[in-house]
Order: C-alpha cells, then sequence, then structure tokens
C-alpha cells in the first residue's frame, strides 16, 4: 500500500491489485465473500452471511450533500437515467416500466374523467343549492316550508296530513282509503278526438260525491251522465240516498232495443228486464202436457214465471167437459207466501191457412194451503166454440202461462 498527498493536500491511499489476487489469503478459493468502503458506509455481502448485521446483499448509508446521490446511473452521453438522491428519493427521469404501475395509470387516467365528472354535477348541485336557499329565505320573498297548502313554499311532511291545492299525477296508489269531505267529489270526464286534438265530451261525465249544485243535497251520491245522442237527449243515472228524491233515477233514451235494466243469472241468461214496454220476466221453464177433456191432469207447480204447452190426445167437441190442471208442490205451505195469476190462449202459431173461431178460457181457479200437507192449485180450462164450429181437433195447441210470484211478508 501506499501514501500519496497531491497539490490540494488530500490524502490518499492507494492499494494494489495482484494479478494472483488468491495467493495473498489462506484457504480461499475463488471469490472475495465480503467487500466493505469507508467503515461500512458501502457494503457488500450475502445476506445470508452471520455477520451481516444489515440482512442485504447491497447495503449503502451516510449523509449526503443536496449535489450527492447513494446511486446514480448515467449513459455515454452523460443524461442521468435513474438516480436515488440524498433522502432517498427514486428518481426515474426516462419513466419506469412495470405491470403495476401500468395499471395505476390507467386507474389515475380513469379517476380524473370521474374527477371531471363529479366536478361538472358538484357545479350543478352547488346552483340547486343557491337556488334552494333562495326558496327557502323568508327574507326574500320565500314562505317557510309547511304542511298546509301555501303557494311559493316547500312541502313539509305531516304524517297527520299534508294539503296540496291542486296534484297531477298519472296514477295514485292508496292501501287504506281515499276519504273526501263537504263539497268534495270524484270525477270523471271522458275524452275524444276532435280534428286530431283530445277534448273533454262537453257535457258527459261520472261523478261521485257532491252535486254539481252545492247545498242541493238531494242530488249527493253517485250520478252518470252519458254523451248526447240528440239535442238534449242523453242517458242518465243518479243514485242517491235522501229522503226527497228517488234512491235510483233512470232517464233513457236508447237508440234500439237495449231494456234500461237488465239482470242476468251466473250463466249471464236474462232473468227480467225494465224497457219501454215496462217489465219483462224470463221463463222459468217450459213442458208439454197431454190432456183429454173431462180428465184432471197434475202437474209439478214451480216458482216464478212457467209455460206449458198444453196437447190435445182427443177432439174437444163436448163444451160442457173441461180440462182440469192440478198444480202441486212437495213442500208445505210453499203457496202461503205466493201470489197465483194465469192465463190459456189458442196457439196457432203455425195452423195455416183457416184459424179457429172457438176459445178457450180459465174459467176458475182454486188453491187449497194447507199446514201439514203440500199446497194444491187447481185451474179450470173451458171451450166456447163460435161460428158453427163443432170441436176443437186433436191438433190443437193451449198455452198455458202462470206466473207463481212470492211476496215479501
Amino acid at each position: 500500500m501506499g501514501t500519496n498527498i497531491f497539490g490540494d493536500g488530500v490524502l490518499t491511499s492507494e492499494y494494489p491489485v495482484f494479478d494472483d489476487i488468491f495467493s495473498l489469503y489462506d484457504n480461499v478459493s475463488g471469490f472475495f465473500s465480503k467487500i466493505k468502503v469507508d467503515d461500512d458506509s458501502i457494503a457488500i455481502n450475502h445476506a445470508g452471511h452471520d455477520d451481516n448485521a444489515e440482512d442485504s446483499h447491497l447495503f449503502i448509508k451516510g449523509t449526503l450533500e443536496d449535489h450527492e446521490a447513494f446511486i446514480k446511473i448515467k449513459n455515454d452521453s452523460n443524461v442521468v437515467l435513474f438516480k436515488i438522491n440524498h433522502t432517498g428519493h427514486v428518481l426515474a427521469p426516462m419513466d419506469i416500466t412495470a405491470p403495476s404501475v401500468t395499471s395505476n395509470t390507467n386507474a389515475i387516467i380513469a379517476n380524473q374523467s370521474n374527477i371531471s365528472t363529479n366536478a361538472t354535477s358538484l357545479i350543478q348541485d352547488d346552483t340547486d343549492i343557491t337556488a334552494l336557499q333562495s326558496l327557502t329565505k323568508v327574507d326574500q320573498g320565500a314562505v317557510q316550508a309547511t304542511y298546509l297548502a301555501t303557494d311559493n313554499s316547500l312541502v313539509q311532511r305531516n304524517n297527520t296530513g299534508t294539503m296540496f291545492t291542486i296534484l297531477n299525477t298519472e296514477v295514485i296508489q292508496v292501501e287504506d282509503q281515499v276519504s273526501m269531505y263537504g263539497d268534495a267529489q270524484l270525477l270523471w270526464i271522458p275524452q275524444e278526438t276532435v280534428n286530431g286534438v283530445l277534448q273533454n265530451v262537453p257535457g258527459s261525465f261520472v261523478r261521485v260525491g257532491r252535486t254539481e249544485a252545492v247545498g242541493a243535497v238531494a242530488g249527493d251520491g253517485i250520478e252518470l251522465v252519458g254523451r248526447a245522442m240528440d239535442v238534449g237527449k242523453r242517458n242518465e243515472v243518479r243514485i242517491t240516498a235522501n229522503d226527497t228524491a228517488p234512491s235510483i233515477e233512470i232517464q233513457a233514451n236508447k237508440s234500439n232495443t237495449a231494456p234500461y235494466i237488465r239482470c242476468t243469472d251466473e250463466n249471464d241468461i236474462v232473468v227480467n228486464e225494465i224497457s219501454e214496454d215496462g217489465f219483462s220476466q224470463a221463463m222459468v221453464n217450459s213442458s208439454n202436457i197431454d190432456v183429454i177433456p173431462g180428465i184432471d191432469v197434475s202437474v209439478s207447480l214451480k216458482s216464478g214465471l212457467v209455460r206449458h204447452f198444453v196437447f190435445l190426445t182427443t177432439p174437444w167437441t163436448d163444451v160442457s167437459k173441461e180440462v182440469v190442471i192440478l198444480l202441486t208442490t212437495s213442500v208445505v205451505d210453499y203457496e202461503f207466501n205466493y201470489f197465483f195469476t194465469c192465463e190459456v190462449s189458442l196457439n196457432e202459431l203455425t195452423t195455416l191457412p183457416q184459424y179457429t173461431q172457438s176459445v178457450v178460457y180459465v174459467d176458475r181457479i182454486s188453491k187449497n194451503v194447507r199446514k201439514d200437507a203440500a199446497s194444491q192449485i187447481r185451474v179450470v180450462i173451458k171451450l166456447e166454440l163460435h161460428n158453427g164450429e163443432n170441436q176443437l181437433g186433436d191438433d190443437a195447441i193451449l198455452n198455458f202461462t202462470y206466473n207463481n210470484q212470492k211476496m215479501l211478508v
């Protein structure tokens, strides 16, 4: 080793490098086991060696000046490619390439886009907040939030009742009930398209609640007014519970054979109707009866309007003989609350070209209402010959119709 003193006064120690470096050490073959510089300020040592307190292959320590660096890499053009400066910061002017860095870069770019979008939304939100603040400032003419129907105010929810003057919506869903009081009403007005414009049908509506004439309680209830059939002609229905007006009032202006009222059973079969011809009742049943004048015939008694077609099995020549029909029921006291009426007529709907001039008629009706036995109704039909006719042929058909109507007692 030699020591040199240079012009600037720096003392420098130099260590010779031997060609046969391994001859300097005993029991050494191949390589150095470690290198240390300046009292372990820089050390190259296997991290697993027992004497390596830092547990690292390369160890660097020291307090450096601002212009100094722990590690620096340059190219041939003296351009710094990589550096770890005196504070330990990693500087890579030529960029760092790594999968995790690329992923983070993409995430940063996406976040920058989201930040821009959110910034725009925040600006709009700030504008909305400013507008709401303006609405809620009483000193600027706004009204404090309230559950009452107050113009130019925010709505304050009140679970016992929040009031609105007009509520425009497409659907209202109610789980409990809709309550209306005083002069309130539900009003539906039909519409039609006129010249491409949707318009209300004049004068037509369905109303539930207070009548249009406020205070005229006789009309409160339900009112249906249809389209005008002609000038002043409409179909109207009014339902009200009042002692000075009909409970149900119908003004019917039908353009065809439709009745004013129609009742049907569970099979959609018409039971009765009310029309301009009055009350019409459907036949309960129709059946055939074969009779011989002078001999009684029994059939089952039904309730309601019933028709039997009576066929003569022999000519009816003796007017003193009667056709007697006994109507019986198996129900005790069945007839006590029923009112019975009947008629008989000749059925000549298929007789051509000569019609019968003689007539048949109901001569007597009797009813026995029994306590412990079935009731019985006896109908006596007689013949009256006219215009020289001497019999009613065995091809004659009689229509025997009765209405056994139950009474409410």
